[in-house]
């Protein structure tokens, strides 16, 4: 919706927060952990950078250069208050650490946005 300019920017819920993992980490976890010989179920992602769901919609929003009214809307019902993914397992089995921050992986979605959107 950012790549679309879309104003107002609607919200839905606002102070839920979330860890975001890009997809090359996230590859890259798995490849891991395919190739080791650990055996069960792990959480993949980022435990780094967690943000309530406004920081995330500010943070898109400021790499496109634009200032759209943001308008808040209820939560969807069942709504996770909050979502981050203990990696101590994925840790132990294969040394994990996401390469990519907040940030990086927003530059990185919006470049692909920029090149397959326009």
């Amino acid at each position: 919706r950012a790549h679309f300019k879309e104003d107002p920017f609607y919200i839905y819920g606002s102070s839920q927060t979330r860890s975001f993992c890009y997809v090359d980490d996230a590859v890259r976890a798995t490849m891991n952990l395919a190739l080791s010989d650990a055996g069960g179920i792990f959480n993949v992602g980022n435990d780094k950078d967690e943000m309530p769901i406004m920081s995330l919609a500010e943070k898109i929003v400021s790499q496109y250069k634009y200032d759209p009214k943001f308008e808040i809307k209820p939560a969807p019902d069942g709504c996770v208050q909050r979502r981050c993914p203990d990696l101590t397992k994925l840790r132990a089995a294969t040394n994990f650490k996401p390469s990519y921050d907040i940030t990086e992986g927003l530059r990185q979605t919006i470049s692909w946005y920029f090149k397959y959107y326009n």
